[in-house]
């Protein structure tokens, strides 16, 4: 798929949409949990350092994301790509 500003007018809806299910429900689950501690978070702090928090990903998570999307995208199969990750996860996690 070329990069160009038509390939970003398709992804761009999408990927602003996740993002904000994911800061919801994030926001969502913090607030159930502050509930059950009776403690109050930082839901500011929390959401600024949704995307930026992730400094270094471990290899092992970067090797099962490659290999889940690579067997995906060469099957055109959602269920065998994931498959194939939790299998290679089962693997270097149980090291």
């Amino acid at each position: 798929m070329p990069l160009s500003f038509d390939t970003l007018g398709l992804i761009l809806p999408t990927a602003l949409a996740s993002s904000l299910m994911v800061l919801m429900e994030t926001l969502l689950n913090q607030d159930i949990l502050d509930d059950l501690t009776d403690q109050s978070s930082h839901k500011n702090k929390l959401a600024r350092g949704q995307g930026s928090g992730i400094t270094r990903i471990p290899k092992c998570d970067t090797a099962v994301l490659l290999l889940t999307v690579a067997v995906t995208v060469i099957t055109h199969n959602l269920a065998i790509g994931p498959l194939a990750g939790v299998a290679l996860a089962a693997i270097l996690f149980s090291r």
